[in-house]
């Protein structure tokens, strides 16, 4: 029997997804690390009601189990499985224990307006036109996550306050790990994994840059990271533009380009409205950290 082609067999597990869980899957591109840099990825993700548990799984690692053999339904299968075992493993940890929990707490960020929904129950505090809140991550990887939104419901089953909370997830977050890199380098990498030429690194100095987190998965909260930011303008003797990308990274710019403020913001905008998927916006502002500050400002 001919097998499927790649792009048939996403389309057709997607179908089968749906059928058996009655929930809609996504799919997207996003860039890991691996022995020779970074490397793409076209990543699964079935959230839970409310956005609560996310299972993700590697389409690429999908279809390599189908080509060796396993039927598509036999795929799906495992999809719907893993999900069920995911979501046991993120409430069966001790999920009561503070003290076990307190180190999966991640800080991330969406748009306080267009996310009040899902901010109604949710621990969040709100920065700018911006707003953080925390997520359990207890276990992350290039071909998988799972994770758990914390609400206000969880904080009596542990025990402490709101305050406590957010003093352990912000001393995690000074210490989570952010990559902050060249556009120049990050174009090098995508065309050094899709086997094309890749030119020579040019002399000059960079102007832009993207900051994003290990896995580049919600990790526009790197944003608010002064302590990078400082170290980037130090390295330009200015301070630096911040351009929201999307959740998942945030472009940087030192502010001593000829670039007006008006058409970084047409850029960002622009951006959002062509390529950002509508649920990945971050905002339409344009930021800016001033060397020194210790702090993040909508620009203008």
């Amino acid at each position: 029997m001919l097998k499927l082609k790649y792009e048939e067999f996403k389309e057709q597990l997607l179908e089968k997804i749906r059928e058996k869980t009655g929930k809609n899957a996504v799919i997207r591109e996003t860039f890991v690390e691996g022995k020779n840099g970074k490397q793409r990825q076209e990543i699964l993700y079935i959230p839970e009601e409310n956005d609560e548990i996310i299972t993700a799984l590697s389409l690429g690692g999908l279809y390599a189990e189908y080509l060796g053999g396993k039927s598509l339904d036999r795929c799906t299968t495992l999809i719907v499985e893993n999900c069920g075992v995911m979501q046991r493993l993120a409430v069966s940890r001790d999920f009561h224990n503070w003290e076990r929990m307190k180190n999966y707490l991640r800080i991330e960020v969406v748009n306080a307006e267009r996310e009040s929904s899902f901010l109604e129950n949710t621990l969040h505090r709100k920065i700018l036109d911006l707003a953080v809140y925390c997520r359990l991550v207890f276990k992350e990887s290039g071909s998988g996550i799972v994770s758990l939104v914390v609400r206000q419901s969880m904080l009596p089953l542990w025990g402490i306050t709101e305050e406590q909370m957010w003093e352990q997830a912000e001393a995690l977050f000074r210490k989570e790990r952010f990559e902050v890199v060249s556009t120049g380098d990050f174009l090098r990498w995508i065309l050094r994994y899709l086997g094309e030429e890749v030119p020579e690194e040019e002399e000059g100095e960079e102007n832009l840059y993207m900051l994003t987190n290990r896995f580049c998965n919600r990790g526009a909260s790197g944003m608010f990271r002064t302590d990078i930011l400082e170290q980037l303008g130090q390295k330009h003797h200015c301070g630096i533009f911040i351009f929201p990308s999307s959740v998942n990274e945030v472009m940087l710019m030192p502010d001593n380009v000829e670039v007006s403020l008006e058409e970084m913001k047409e850029c960002v905008t622009d951006t959002n409205r062509l390529f950002v998927k509508p649920e990945e916006r971050l905002s339409d502002s344009v930021y800016h950290y001033e060397l020194g500050s210790g702090k993040v400002v909508i620009a203008g």
